[in-house]
C-alpha cells in the first residue's frame, strides 16, 4: 500500500508542477491539464478503481526492475545501489506502463474519446505512446524516474541482478579475448560503461535470452549456494546452438534500433559488418562468440552464479 500511495503522490506533484509552470509563464492551460488539476485529491479519496490502478502499478515494480536487470534488496546487500536508470531504460519502462494502463482501462470497459468523461468511461489518453503529447507522457515517465526513491522509502534499495553482472563479465571477457582483432569501429572495443544506453540495454536483454536458451537445453542458472552440482562445460553442439541463436537475436535487436549491414562500423549511419547470418560470419568472429559461451560456467562463478542440469 505504501508504494501505491507514493505513486499517487508523485502524480499529484507532476500535475501541480505542470499547472504552476504554465501559470507562471503565462501559457495557455489545456482542458486536460485543468481537468487533472481540478480533480486532484488525497489517495484516501480516490475511487476504488483508481486505487486498484495505483496498487497494480506498485506491484509491477519488481517485474519492471527485472526487465532491466535489476531487483530490490536489503540495504545490507553488498551490491552497489542504483540511484537512477539510463534514458533507454526509463523510456522502455514508461512505454510498458502506458501499454499496461491502456489494457487495464479497456478491460474495464473504457474507450477512447474527447473530451474525457469518467462517468461514461471515456478517456482521451487511450492512445499509442507515440500519439501522446510530451505533457501526457510525463505522467508515465516521472513515476519510473522515482522508483529508486519509492524503494528507498520502504527500507530497500535497487541493485543489479547477478545476471546483469554476468552481462558485464561476458563483455569484459569478449574484449580481453579478442583485443588483438578489434578495430576502433567495433562497439566492443569500448568499456561497458562507455557504450550507448541502447546498446547496454540490448546486451542485458541478450543475457536474459541466454538464460532462457539454457533452460531449453535443460539447464538452469542459479545462485552459487543453491542445490545442484555446477557443470564444468557445455558440449560442442550446445555451444554452437547458443552462439548461433544469440547472434541471430543480437542482429534482430540491432535492426530494431535501425542498424543495418555495412562493411565498416559507422554509428551515424548505423552500419555494422557483423549484421550477417551466422554462417556468413568470418571464422574469427564465430570462434570468438563460441569462446565466450565455452567460458560461461567460469563467468557465472565470478558473479556468484552457477549452471546446473535440471532434473
Amino acid at each position: 500500500m505504501g508504494l501505491a500511495i507514493q505513486i499517487h503522490n508523485q502524480y499529484i506533484e507532476t500535475t501541480k508542477a505542470q499547472y504552476l509552470e504554465k501559470l507562471h509563464n503565462g501559457e495557455q492551460i489545456s482542458e486536460k491539464l485543468q481537468y487533472n488539476y481540478d480533480n486532484l485529491c488525497p489517495y484516501e479519496e480516490l475511487s476504488p478503481q483508481l486505487k486498484i490502478a495505483n496498487i497494480r502499478q506498485a506491484r509491477s515494480i519488481p517485474y519492471k526492475l527485472s526487465l532491466i536487470g535489476c531487483e530490490m534488496a536489503n540495504l545490507a546487500d553488498d551490491r552497489k545501489e542504483i540511484l537512477e536508470f539510463n534514458e533507454t531504460e526509463v523510456l522502455e519502462l514508461a512505454k510498458m506502463e502506458h501499454e499496461q494502463w491502456c489494457r487495464d482501462k479497456i478491460e474495464s470497459g473504457w474507450t477512447y474519446g474527447v473530451p474525457r468523461d469518467d462517468e461514461n468511461f471515456i478517456h482521451d489518453c487511450l492512445l499509442p505512446w507515440d500519439k501522446l503529447t510530451p505533457e501526457v507522457q510525463k505522467y508515465d515517465i516521472d513515476p519510473i524516474l522515482e522508483i529508486p526513491n519509492y524503494v528507498r522509502n520502504i527500507g530497500l534499495k535497487i541493485v543489479e541482478t547477478k545476471t546483469r553482472l554476468l552481462t558485464l563479465k561476458m563483455h569484459e571477457f569478449y574484449m580481453e579475448d579478442n583485443e588483438s582483432n578489434m578495430t576502433p569501429l567495433d562497439e566492443r572495443i569500448m568499456e561497458f560503461d562507455e557504450l550507448p544506453d541502447n546498446i547496454k540495454y540490448s546486451n542485458y536483454k541478450q543475457t536474459d535470452l541466454l538464460v532462457k536458451l539454457l533452460g531449453e537445453l535443460g539447464y538452469a542458472v542459479v545462485e552459487r549456494n543453491a542445490k545442484g552440482k555446477s557443470i564444468e562445460s557445455l558440449d560442442p553442439d550446445e555451444l554452437e546452438y547458443l552462439a548461433e541463436t544469440e547472434h541471430a537475436a543480437w542482429c534482430d535487436l540491432r535492426r530494431n534500433f535501425g542498424w543495418k549491414y555495412g562493411e565498416l562500423r559507422d554509428d551515424d549511419l548505423k552500419t555494422n559488418p557483423r549484421l550477417l547470418d551466422w554462417e556468413d560470419l568470418d571464422d574469427g568472429t564465430r570462434f570468438a562468440n563460441l569462446e565466450t559461451f565455452k567460458n560461461l560456467p567460469d563467468l557465472c562463478d565470478q558473479v556468484g552464479l552457477k549452471i546446473i542440469k535440471n532434473d
